[in-house]
């Protein structure tokens, strides 16, 4: 039903509320309340601890009321709780022992009746992972112990020669190893740092080369264009020169041939005007 109507933040079930139903369930009698009441305490505390998280709320109402009916000198055995709560009983004494780990599963009945909550503990997986660890860590020393003593025992009979790992020399020789690789690092740093500003340098100089080229070409280009339209210029020039000499030569021809005309003229008109001789008798 959760799936189909998606609901993503459901809230987590308090184990409060199964605790009344297994309190009845087991037939306390006159101390039913009593242990319930103590029971809920036991849960409030465990949620303080973190214990109730990612965990089903049977399994700590079970471990609450089992705890609860010693408390109240009643014993209820591991099966009898199982019976009620429906949980396994490895799921069970897993909840009795995060409580142990606790500073409330340290306290005696009437310490933990009368005193207010403790300060909260770390979370149960907390202590897991730091177990798991410490466990890890002494099957690596001992490894590590067993495989120095081999070395030695190689070396000591000369059977092959073997040098330790770094991880298993002193911690003055890694320390002083972790120095010399430091060391080296630095300097294999600075010569790629060097090798590329070399390379930068070069890099500079063959751009400036090539702009100076560049611009040895444009000023060439700008020489060549100059000359080109002066040449040009000199041309038109040439050209107007020679057409403002053949205009003045067609100009005198003109006039030449008009002077020439006005001085034949006058010629016909004296001849055409000479006056004729009176005739007389004859």
């Amino acid at each position: 039903m959760v799936k189909a109507l998606t609901i993503t933040n459901l809230p987590l079930a308090d184990p409060s509320l199964f605790i009344q139903n297994f309190v009845e369930s087991l037939n306390f009698g006159d101390k039913s309340k009593k242990i319930a009441r103590d029971a809920c305490k036991l849960a409030q505390r465990m949620s303080n601890d973190w214990i109730h998280e990612g965990r089903r709320p049977a399994g700590i109402a079970g471990a609450c009321v089992l705890l609860a009916a010693r408390m109240n000198n009643i014993r209820r055995t591991h099966s009898e709780i199982v019976n009620v709560a429906h949980v396994a009983p490895e799921t069970l004494q897993r909840r009795l022992n995060e409580f142990k780990k606790t500073a409330s599963g340290s306290l005696t009945v009437k310490e933990f009746r009368q005193s207010k909550a403790p300060a909260p503990s770390l979370p149960p997986s907390y202590y897991k992972n730091r177990a798991i660890e410490e466990k890890l860590r002494k099957q690596i020393e001992k490894k590590e112990l067993a495989l120095r003593r081999y070395i030695e025992l190689a070396n000591k009979h000369q059977l092959i020669p073997i040098e330790l790992p770094d991880i298993l020399k002193p911690k003055e020789e890694r320390e002083r190893l972790e120095k010399e690789r430091q060391e080296e690092e630095k300097k294999k740093k600075e010569r790629e740092d060097q090798v590329r500003i070399e390379e930068l340098r070069t890099r500079n100089l063959d751009d400036e080369k090539d702009k100076e080229d560049r611009e040895g070409k444009e000023q060439e280009e700008e020489e060549k264009k100059e000359k080109e339209h002066q040449k040009l210029l000199e041309d038109l020039k040439a050209r107007n020169m020679l057409s403002e000499k053949s205009q003045n030569i067609d100009v005198v021809d003109k006039s030449k041939t008009a002077n020439s005309e006005t001085d034949d003229e006058p010629e016909i008109i004296r001849e055409s005007e000479e006056p004729e001789l009176p005739q007389g008798p004859t």
